[in-house]
């Protein structure tokens, strides 16, 4: 009997500590319904089995429910929907509702390869000072032609505060960042988009945070299409 309850306990403790250190993404979605699940599926696939998938979906007007049935049964998939309001809106009421303490925003018509959460969740935990991270990225586009690596630069702080979409320095806008920067912060402001996430990765340094590379390699894939 007190194996039971010892074995009880450490199972609970687990859970806890594996909270303490997990992660959500949030799959922020607008009529990209063609892409959705594929972007769902690389998360899905993470050799760290990410704890949650929040997807918001900004007021489609195309089958985006239907593909989301898809995923009725996967319980650490949460389905969303707003009237649109925008892509920073959708990405805040996605992290507002995540439990995690680590978090990524992926656009829904973008994916993961399936180490890229894994290395940024070992990042952040590294240190407690930082704030951002991320990796490279590989650009591809519909017709399954894939980019080299495009070629990080070193992160400079007054760089990436210059004006330019990217920016000189670009973190790019799948990057992983600590709920509590967004809390200090104040989240992403619609006003600044199609640059929202650029303004905000320097709006979350500016509370004390830093930025560290996660890997060089290429573990995000960033879709070029017409739109």
């Amino acid at each position: 009997s007190m194996r039971k309850y010892a074995d009880l306990y450490y199972a609970a403790y687990s859970d806890s500590l594996n909270r303490k250190h997990g992660v959500s993404v949030v799959i922020s979605n607008y009529n990209y319904a063609r892409y959705l699940d594929k972007a769902i599926d690389s998360v899905l696939a993470q050799t760290y089995p990410v704890d949650e998938v929040i997807v918001v979906d900004d007021g489609s007007t195309d089958n985006t429910t239907e593909v989301m049935r898809k995923y009725k049964d996967e319980p650490r998939v949460i389905f969303i929907q707003q009237k649109n309001q925008g892509v920073a809106n959708a990405r805040n009421n996605g992290i507002a509702r995540a439990t995690m303490p680590f978090v990524m925003c992926l656009d829904a018509d973008d994916k993961l390869m399936p180490t890229y959460v894994e290395a940024c969740r070992n990042k952040l935990l590294s240190d407690k000072g930082i704030g951002i991270t991320y990796t490279g990225l590989v650009t591809f586009n519909d017709a399954g032609s894939y980019s080299q690596d495009v070629q990080l630069r070193s992160f400079d702080f007054y760089v990436q505060t210059k004006l330019g979409i990217p920016p000189p320095t670009c973190i790019n806008c799948a990057a992983m960042f600590r709920k509590t920067m967004w809390e200090r912060a104040g989240g992403y402001k619609q006003r600044y988009a199609p640059a929202e996430d650029t303004e905000f990765w320097v709006r979350g340094m500016m509370t004390g945070y830093t930025v560290e590379v996660a890997s060089k390699e290429g573990l995000f894939l960033y879709r070029g299409h017409e739109g």
